[in-house]
């Protein structure tokens, strides 16, 4: 009997709702591991953070802010930043989601785009003041453009992780 089998007979919504944030986070550090050109990559968004972003806002959040946590770890494994940096910011945006979680529920699509902004406008300058004290030359265009192309993908990571949890019934023929 594992985890999951057991998770599933508690509460079978649960249970998908937590496979469903743990593959779109593996898919979105999977995404955001691939290259995609020396042109195309600093303009790219941090998925990770947008799908960490979105299920802050509309997960369970407990599970989800230690979840970040471990993606973000994962992240700065893989991508040799300083240990801990993506852990960090994952987090925090995380406890940003949930405590604007009903902010959000209640804002327009145009409001909700200036909160995304705003959150990725502070990880990405949160991620280039720390390259500056550890003796780098980020490039601060880069770093701009990147959250402005994220909250640009934000309707559409919104329309497919919102879907990704749900399961549909077929109609039952009829008798």
């Amino acid at each position: 009997m594992n985890f999951a089998s057991v998770l599933e007979r508690r509460n079978p919504r649960n249970a998908r709702q937590t496979r469903a944030i743990a593959l779109s986070l593996l898919l979105a550090v999977t995404l955001d591991l691939v290259s995609l050109g020396s042109t195309v990559d600093p303009l790219r968004p941090d998925l990770a953070l947008l799908v960490v972003l979105y299920w802050s806002t509309r997960g369970r959040a407990p599970i989800l802010i230690s979840a970040a946590w471990g993606v973000g770890l994962l992240h700065d494994i893989a991508t040799l930043t300083p240990l801990g940096l993506n852990a960090g910011l994952y987090c925090l945006t995380a406890w940003v989601g949930v405590s604007l979680r009903k902010r959000l529920e209640a804002m327009p699509i145009p409001g909700e785009l200036l909160l995304v902004l705003l959150v990725l406008l502070a990880g990405s300058m949160l991620s280039w003041g720390v390259g500056l004290l550890l003796g780098g030359r980020p490039l601060a265009e880069t770093h701009l453009l990147s959250p402005l192309v994220g909250t640009l993908c934000w309707p559409l990571v919104r329309l497919l992780l919102r879907n990704a949890g749900i399961r549909r019934r077929r109609a039952s023929p009829p008798d």
